[in-house]
């Protein structure tokens, strides 16, 4: 990520950004984080299975704020815990032409998923979320519930593997 980062910070039409599975931890999203905040087009942005972690997520949340065309976004087997869905959700809430979001394994928890639900609220065009292995549990349902109400065009929904139990399947029916 250090060696790309400078050619990124002159890309500042480019659509789509596949950084996926590339080891690049917490350090790697902050190094390239800035040449992100350059591109307000993009459409896609990949950056999933890189372990950032919580300093990562937080990087890249300034940079996420001014791509308000994302309509894709892979942040998934990241480690970022509640805190950094917490530093995400601000961002993810200025995305309304979102289409496909991709959290899931990244033990976001109860703070997490309750963070996340008035982003998700914006995301009216959202036709896939994967937001499972979180451990949301049925207060995390339950808080997700009303922002999926408000998403007719939902196509996929991956909530396995949360513990949501009754409590949060009926919130979800």
């Amino acid at each position: 990520a250090k060696a790309i980062a400078p050619a990124l910070m002159g890309m500042t039409v480019m659509r789509v950004l596949n950084m996926s599975n590339n080891k690049i931890g917490a350090e790697g999203a902050i190094t390239f984080a800035p040449a992100l905040q350059k591109m307000p087009q993009m459409r896609e942005l990949y950056v999933d299975r890189n372990d950032i972690g919580v300093d990562g997520a937080k990087a890249l949340a300034p940079s996420l704020r001014v791509m308000t065309s994302l309509e894709k976004l892979w942040v998934h087997t990241n480690n970022i815990g509640a805190e950094g869905a917490i530093a995400l959700a601000p961002a993810l809430e200025r995305m309304p032409h979102m289409r496909a979001l991709c959290l899931n394994d990244n033990d976001i928890g109860v703070d997490g998923a309750k963070a996340l639900a008035p982003s998700l609220r914006v995301m009216t065009s959202l036709e896939r979320l994967w937001i499972q292995t979180n451990n949301i549990g049925a207060e995390g349902a339950i808080a997700l519930a009303p922002a999926l109400e408000r998403m007719p065009r939902m196509l996929e929904l991956y909530l396995d593997g949360n513990d949501i139990g009754v409590d949060g399947t009926k919130a979800l029916v």
